[in-house]
């Protein structure tokens, strides 16, 4: 529980945020430059989720969940 409550939140944002840059990316009146901006922050998102989630399954484990 108390795992859930330090990283479920910030799975939850984490997951949104991915979500707004691919909504953003079918945008057909991006620029090229708008394009590449949003490609690059869900590119850190992804990145960040990925290097988070050792973390949150090393923390279950330890809590037994």
């Amino acid at each position: 529980r108390a795992v859930k409550q330090k990283y479920g939140a910030l799975e939850e944002q984490r997951r949104i945020k991915i979500e707004n840059h691919e909504h953003a990316l079918k945008d057909p009146t991006l620029t090229a430059e708008q394009q590449e901006r949003a490609e690059k922050q869900k590119g850190i998102q992804e990145k960040e989720q990925k290097a988070e989630k050792p973390k949150i399954d090393d923390a279950l484990n330890k809590v037994g969940c």
